[in-house]
């Protein structure tokens, strides 16, 4: 592979110590990082290095870690973002009945190119707006389109929720949809062959983790009512053994949903419960987590991801951390009501926390910054691999250089948390690959991206008929009504 030199550079490692090199350079050879140290010094040492890139100016920090997004939701996730329930009917009828290879290779293009340019070097994914686990080529594409612009991708591959399996599913053979109906057991069929075929597949760039949609997969999402929260279902049992077995095979972790009052119950199933240190649970779309259940994710070392979107009732983020569980903030994706720059979504979770406390000194810029970079590793399971620039690291690094200008340059970490824009990092390196230089991706041809992303949209909102309901302008209405 080749060298790398990024000199002259504000350095922010988010090493053990936080250091922080106002001249600085970093040293990267065959896909690792081997030196980072003060310019001067460096700049001599490998002044024959196969790249070297001025920073003066610039920030060098560790690639960030988006621990939550969705496959699908970059080709399809823009339609109708203020009409959520008919939003997502149009996107579970794509995923479910008219996605086919391309569909999910267009969109694991698309997906990178985007998280790349923010910054972001590694993505979580949910396969589709549920886990489908039933036909391993959609993860197989995704995760091609995903290496090829050059990202790093985990995806969440498994059981989606039905209201009773098996679940119908209308998929393409021979040019032809076919209509299917899937068991859990093809779920578990499919996503098996998915960790056979692509986790730790492309130069390791690709891991798969077992996902069941919701921690509790008989009950009803969001459900709270105290009578239906006393036991687990046969069938949830069943799924825990089932999911914890797979997971243990491949040697992977878990990944899923919960909601408020679920924790508990789940707490129940001692020998197979989802939850541990190798399980990564979402509680961004769910009612406020009680105090109890926090316990019990700390006791437990699950790890917890979190979104900010505005009108979910408010996880207690700030205690979440303070009790020592592993916190990743995140995007939620790339749609509907938002995109995927990481910084953005810091900001929003900063002023949910400012705002709920009614005390501005909550969730300071450094501690946001931790969260998506060796704190969101450590979600992963991979915080001896990145997260951080430290010698014997993978390199994955971004360099953040702000188009407007910063000077006097001062208190770095807040200039880029409170003012920075995910569309100012110019250079972007994974793996030891400089994929992004100079804003230009290096290993693909963006303008045929977005032709094909744009082609395969068009094909699909065509197929489902959604010419009418594909872009709704409400005027003059300080609150819709729903369709």
């Amino acid at each position: 592979m080749n060298s790398i030199l990024l000199k002259n550079a504000t350095v922010i490692t988010m090493d053990a110590q936080r250091r922080i090199l106002k001249e600085g350079a970093v040293a990267i050879k065959d896909g690792r990082i081997t030196e980072i140290d003060w310019s001067a010094g460096l700049a001599k040492k490998y002044a024959c290095a196969d790249t070297v890139i001025d920073c003066y100016g610039d920030m060098v920090l560790p690639g960030m870690i988006n621990c939550h997004s969705h496959a699908g939701h970059a080709i399809m996730g823009k339609l109708a973002g203020d009409m959520m329930s008919l939003w997502w009917n149009m996107l579970i009828q794509v995923y479910e009945n008219y996605s086919d290879p391309e569909f999910w290779y267009a969109d694991g293009m698309l997906h990178a190119a985007a998280a790349l340019r923010n910054g972001i070097t590694t993505t979580l994914n949910v396969m589709g707006s549920t886990p489908m686990g039933d036909e391993p080529y959609a993860p197989q594409s995704h995760a091609k389109g995903y290496t090829i612009v050059g990202g790093r991708e985990f995806l969440g591959v498994g059981i989606p929720y039905a209201e009773k399996y098996p679940k119908p599913y209308t998929r393409w053979e021979g040019g032809k949809q076919v209509k299917k109906l899937v068991s859990i057991d093809g779920m578990l069929a499919g996503a098996e062959e998915a960790l056979k075929t692509v986790h730790g597949a492309y130069n390791d760039r690709v891991r798969v983790f077992v996902t069941p949609h919701q921690q509790l997969m008989d009950h009803v999402p969001g459900e709270k009512c105290p009578q239906n929260l006393l036991k687990l279902t046969p069938l949830e049992l069943d799924i825990n053994a089932r999911v914890r077995a797979l997971a243990k095979k491949y040697n992977t972790q878990v990944y899923t949903d919960t909601y408020g009052g679920w924790v508990t119950l789940a707490f129940t199933d001692k020998e197979n419960m989802l939850l541990g240190s190798d399980v990564l649970i979402g509680m961004e779309h769910v009612a406020a987590a009680n105090y109890r259940e926090l316990d019990i994710l700390a006791e437990t070392g699950t790890k917890m991801y979190y979104t900010a979107e505005g009108y979910y009732k408010r996880v207690p983020i700030s205690d979440v951390i303070c009790m020592g569980i592993p916190l990743s903030i995140t995007t939620n994706g790339s749609a509907p009501r938002t995109c995927l720059d990481l910084l953005e979504a810091l900001r929003r979770a900063i002023l949910v926390e400012r705002i709920f406390h009614e005390d501005k000194a909550y969730l300071p810029a450094a501690k946001a910054l931790e969260t998506v970079t060796i704190d969101a590793a450590r979600c992963l399971g991979q915080e001896d691999q990145i997260g951080s620039l430290e010698v014997g690291k993978k390199a994955d690094v971004v360099v953040y250089s702000p188009i407007t200008d910063y000077y006097p340059y001062v208190c770095p970490i807040e200039r880029l948390i409170y003012a920075g824009a995910g569309g100012d990092f110019s250079h972007v390196i994974v793996d030891g690959v400089l994929v992004l230089k100079d804003r230009h991706f290096t290993q693909v041809d963006e303008k045929q991206i977005l032709a094909l992303a744009d082609a395969v949209h068009m094909r699909s909102v065509k197929d489902n008929k959604l010419e009418e309901t594909i872009d709704p302008v409400i005027w003059s209405k300080t609150r819709m009504e729903y369709i």
